[in-house]
């Protein structure tokens, strides 16, 4: 009965967090990452599938590889907005982010997907053979 108390602690606890929920975005719009941490950093790397995003050293932010020009990083927040979204910057963002000489992570997932065209519903009535132009119903 323990082991089954420990198993479902272990599970509820922990496996939201390697099951994140994503985020969905326009391709070519905009999202702004909102860490799950408080507080004001001193130094701050966001990293996209474990590659490098932006690094604030508490003077000075680097951008790199694609996402220069297209990242703003917000130093008191660490909140992280990206513009012209493109299907590549899909996948796995993590903050790390110092603060009182402690490191704090928060993790993000981000789908990028296309716009979903409007629907069309046709529907033809049949007039039992009267020989008319069936009539179409568009919407």
């Amino acid at each position: 009965m323990a082991h089954s108390r420990i198993l479902i602690f272990f599970i509820c606890n922990f496996g939201l967090a390697a099951g994140q929920i994503p985020k969905y975005a326009l391709r070519g719009q905009e999202i702004i990452m909102v860490p799950t941490i408080s507080g004001q950093p001193d130094e701050l790397l966001w990293k996209h599938n474990g590659n490098k995003v932006v690094d604030f050293n508490g003077r000075e932010e680097e951008v790199y590889g694609s996402f220069e020009n297209r990242v703003t990083l917000d130093w008191t927040s660490a909140e992280l907005k990206i513009v012209d979204l493109r299907y590549e910057d899909r996948g796995e963002y993590e903050l790390e982010a110092f603060m009182n000489k402690r490191l704090h992570r928060s993790s993000h997932h981000l789908e990028v997907i296309d716009k979903v065209p409007q629907p069309s519903i046709a529907c033809e009535m049949n007039n039992n053979g009267c020989g008319n132009t069936p009539n179409t119903l568009n919407s």
